[in-house]
């Protein structure tokens, strides 16, 4: 399966007691031009906010690599930062080191209005191919039909 770096608290918890041993992680197959997206947390201050300056304050301490670190502890949620990723508790961690290779290879989604509603189209199309119910050359072709459908909304 093709999944974000919190699959792998979820896959041993639903896999139960002995699942951790039963399973590995690998970096997505790198072509030419091959790339994962990163996603995740984000952090934006508005424009119109009243607390300007304490909300750049939480989201530079938030960023902080030991942060970081922390927040996995608590959410699953990885770091995009390398420097956290240097920190024991993630670079000890054999099932996660996949996924710290794979941020050496990954990109922001689209800036898009529609992204939402293609990233369904295609979540649709990838578990198609996964069944087996269509070809993954077919699963692509609907891809990209999908996109052209759907356009950028811009």
């Amino acid at each position: 399966m093709i999944e974000g770096p919190t699959a792998v608290g979820q896959v041993e918890e639903l896999g139960g007691a002995g699942f951790a041993d039963k399973y590995t992680t690998a970096v997505v197959p790198a072509q030419k031009n091959s790339t994962s997206f990163v996603g995740g947390c984000n952090w934006s201050v508005f424009k119109t906010s009243k607390n300007k300056q304490s909300a750049w304050k939480f989201s530079k301490w938030f960023a902080q690599p030991e942060t970081r670190v922390d927040w996995y502890g608590v959410t699953s949620d990885l770091p995009a930062s390398n420097k956290a990723w240097k920190d024991e508790k993630l670079a000890s961690n054999t099932k996660l080191q996949a996924i710290g290779d794979q941020l050496k290879s990954v990109r922001s989604m689209p800036v898009a209005f529609t992204w939402g509603q293609m990233s369904k189209a295609a979540d649709t199309a990838y578990e198609k191919m996964n069944k087996g119910t269509v070809s993954v050359e077919d699963g692509l072709i609907e891809i990209q039909q999908q996109a052209d459908s759907i356009g950028t909304g811009m």
